[in-house]
């Protein structure tokens, strides 16, 4: 009987905990969305406006996008936008833009990895859901140099080749909760979508092998 007392009374202690998280995610929702009713429609505008307005190649438009994003809704935290594009002959994918000085590292196609785990599962992965598929680039995760990350494959060539990926890496708490706000309310699925869609569009016109 002291076992089965000792087992419920673990599990109602993971049930208040994981009552708590709901509630304090719920609040982060919340407090995203009243946020965005502003500013979220204006800065889409801008990023999807600005690819007919601005006569700019696929590596300024992505980076003017990821930097655009950082500063309107990670201005006050630590947090790096990147994009890597796949180095065919290496069979990796390479850091080709970040908003942030040092580069991460190179990501084998070869080793279990969130972007192909992406591409298989066809949506933005968060790190901390997903730490079986994660790669460690710089160390960043395992230092503290950052504390979560999301990672997106945009894309893909003949249905399972990652071609082009976003990563989001953010450091706090607070950040980290926005960043899976952005996630499950599919903001960040319409930024890279921005990116995407010139990368098409460019691509229809001329060829793009290098990024």
């Amino acid at each position: 009987m002291n076992g089965y007392h000792d087992f419920k009374k673990k599990i109602n202690i993971k049930l208040e905990v994981l009552k708590k998280e709901e509630q304090k995610y719920n609040k982060t929702y919340l407090k995203v969305h009243d946020e965005l009713k502003n500013s979220l429609p204006k800065f889409i505008l801008d990023i999807y406006s600005s690819m007919y307005s601005r006569d700019d190649d696929f590596r300024t438009y992505s980076t003017y996008v990821m930097t655009k994003f950082i500063n309107d809704f990670f201005s006050n935290s630590k947090a790096r936008f990147t994009l890597r594009i796949i180095d065919q002959e290496k069979d990796e994918m390479k850091c080709k833009i970040t908003t942030r000085d040092t580069n991460p590292s190179n990501i084998p196609l070869s080793k279990k990895n969130m972007i192909s785990q992406s591409l298989k599962k066809n949506k933005p992965l968060i790190y901390s859901e997903n730490k079986d598929f994660h790669f460690n680039t710089n160390n960043s995760i395992e230092t503290k140099i950052f504390d979560d990350y999301v990672t997106y494959c945009i894309i893909v060539k003949d249905k399972n080749i990652p071609i082009i990926s976003v990563n989001l890496d953010v450091k706090g708490t607070e950040s980290v909760d926005r960043m899976k706000a952005f996630v499950k309310t599919n903001v960040f699925t319409i930024v890279c979508d921005a990116i995407a869609l010139y990368y098409k569009t460019e691509s229809s016109k001329k060829e793009l092998p290098n990024v």
